[in-house]
């Protein structure tokens, strides 16, 4: 009646976002998929700390956690980035990351460097 390969399946999502302190946030992703005889799961969380807000500087530290289970990967770490804005049409931001990252068994631990710039006119 339903076509040939159809399985019954139960998908649950959750979000949630909440500012812990002024300038602290935290940010979380929840998915569960049921399949037949497998549960998977994906998991997401950030925290992110601006200690120095206002200005035309914008300093930022950020903790984060992601985990799929469909793909067996595993990813946590940190970093920090810094945002200047030297003149109203010119932005500047660079920043860098370390993580744990765990790979259908492989460890690593890869390091992400950013700079961009933005100049509007």
């Amino acid at each position: 009646f339903l076509g040939t390969g159809f399985s019954n399946f139960t998908d649950a999502e959750a979000n949630g976002s909440w500012a812990i302190f002024p300038y602290l946030t935290y940010a979380g992703h929840a998915v569960s998929q049921m399949r037949d005889d497998r549960n998977d799961c994906l998991l997401r969380n950030r925290l992110a700390w601006a200690p120095l807000p206002g200005g035309s500087l914008l300093l930022q530290f950020q903790a984060g956690d992601h985990q799929d289970t469909r793909t067996d990967y595993m990813r946590r770490g940190g970093g920090a980035s810094l945002t200047w804005k030297p003149r109203p049409r010119l932005q500047l931001s660079g920043g860098v990351s370390k993580y744990y990252e765990k790979v259908r068994g492989e460890r690593g631990y890869p390091v992400s460097y950013q700079f961009r710039a933005y100049w509007t006119f």
